[in-house]
């Protein structure tokens, strides 16, 4: 498309400026289309309220030109008509020489024209102002350079030239103004502060009632909700009862007695679907035979990981809560951490410290991630699973037999710690107990012990798992 631009000035003779617009020629529509012009409004244009008046160009509807504080209109008339161009005067009479004068705040402006004042950048603010309050010819001060913290003195000595006011850029300007016009904003201030006081009592106290409500009420609801939620889910009351700390301290976490009795948190649905993005595809790490795993970042930033129940999956309820009644009772540094679970509505979530490296399978059957694994690593990892093994076999209260211990159950930390995850085929036997007896074949798709293709799987249906101590 063929264009061509055009720039057109303007001259205002009135207010001895002009402005600049530019043109395209759009083909298409056959007709010229304005793209860009200056000024904005009419407060752009040098002096446009005359001199010692600031331009507000945000008064709707009103005169955008008022005088700075102790002036008034040169020409009333004029004024009335909105031509604000002879601008504003002392008012008569105002002595601003040593008679107990002072500065009016002025906030949000771009200070009157430059070339007028007078520098000095050794000059702190309050130096600005003494200065200037010790010179009669001065009229105004402001600080030289707002925007790197304030530092620096600007003083008029003369008229106050082309002052506008901004909404949220600008700077503060102090106007110097006599005695009785010092008094009048002071008390004009003072009569604001006690309204806004009040008014900000009034409000503190409404939101503090409305809060208290709002919280009385939720917990009202949550109490109601939680009641209804036990009677339709009776899971949730029976894990609060299975999932306290009931076991002994191991070897490498002799400090744990204080977290005896400690139910496992119970996650709300929201915090996890918040947590995951909604479960979101690119939050999720893998899928296993439990159902799908996901990575999830609380608000304090804490990442987890949530095991989410499918729906059809094999293992089931009875799986689920052995797995939260089995890994609460564990504490060793080679087994993984559980933080809560969640059971609401349909949904049966276990949550555990995030293992940012996943799996050893991962590593293992990657041509490009198994190279990091050299043979020291590699008896790392072993000899940190043979103690997590050690602990629930000898050293745990109760002794746990895993039954599914394969390189994808085995979690890597940051460090390459490994960490023996996903106890929902593990069986429990008591501390003195001979033996104990499964009846069913367990395992996951694609893996099974080597005892089931050694022994047969009638001989392991009946296999006696666990045996005294020694």
């Amino acid at each position: 498309m063929d264009r061509r631009s055009v720039e057109w000035h303007t001259r205002n003779d009135s207010q001895e400026s002009g402005s600049v617009q530019r043109f395209t020629w759009h083909d298409q529509e056959q007709r010229w289309i304005e793209f860009w012009y200056d000024p904005k409004d009419q407060c752009d244009y040098y002096g446009k309220c005359g001199p010692n008046s600031n331009c507000n160009p945000y008064n709707a509807g009103q005169f955008e030109c008022t005088c700075l504080p102790g002036f008034e209109p040169k020409s009333p008339t004029d004024w009335y008509l909105r031509d604000g161009s002879a601008g504003c005067v002392r008012r008569p009479r105002a002595s601003a020489c040593q008679h107990g004068e002072g500065f009016v705040k002025v906030p949000l402006v771009k200070v009157p024209d430059t070339s007028q004042a007078h520098t000095n950048m050794s000059f702190s603010l309050n130096e600005c102002e003494k200065e200037c309050l010790r010179n009669c010819s001065c009229t105004a001060y402001a600080s030289a350079n707002e925007i790197l913290g304030g530092f620096g003195c600007l003083i008029w000595h003369d008229n106050l030239v082309d002052t506008r006011t901004f909404t949220d850029s600008g700077q503060d300007l102090y106007v110097r103004v006599d005695a009785i016009e010092l008094a009048r904003y002071r008390k004009k201030t003072s009569f604001l502060s006690k309204k806004a006081r009040v008014a900000i009592i009034l409000v503190s106290v409404l939101t503090a009632l409305l809060l208290a409500s709002s919280i009385s009420y939720c917990l009202v609801i949550k109490k109601r909700n939680g009641i209804d939620r036990r009677r339709k889910n009776p899971l949730i009351s029976e894990m609060t009862n299975l999932t306290r700390f009931e076991g002994s301290p191991s070897v490498e976490d002799c400090d744990d007695g204080a977290r005896r009795n400690r139910d496992v948190p119970l996650f709300d649905l929201s915090t996890i679907a918040s947590a995951t993005n909604n479960f979101s595809f690119l939050n999720k790490l893998g899928q296993g035979g439990f159902g799908s795993v996901y990575k999830g970042v609380m608000d304090n930033g804490a990442e987890i990981a949530i095991k989410r129940l499918s729906k059809h999956s094999g293992q089931g309820v009875e799986e689920f809560k052995n797995e939260v009644q089995l890994i609460a009772k564990l504490q060793h540094r080679n087994l993984v951490r559980i933080l809560g679970c969640c059971v609401e509505e349909d949904e049966k979530m276990l949550i555990y410290e995030y293992l940012p490296n996943k799996s050893l399978d991962a590593f293992l059957f990657d041509n490009t991630k198994s190279s990091l694994l050299d043979w020291k690593k590699r008896f790392e990892i072993a000899s940190g699973v043979a103690r997590g093994l050690l602990y629930l076999h000898q050293d745990s209260r109760l002794r746990i037999i895993h039954r599914d211990l394969k390189a994808s159950n085995v979690l890597l930390d940051a460090v390459m710690n490994p960490k023996i995850a996903d106890f929902g085929m593990a069986r429990i036997c008591g501390g003195d107990q001979m033996q104990g007896n499964t009846n069913r074949v367990v395992g996951t798709y694609g893996y099974m012990s080597p005892e089931y293709a050694m022994e047969g799987m009638g001989a392991m249906a009946g296999r006696k798992l666990c045996r005294h101590r020694r």
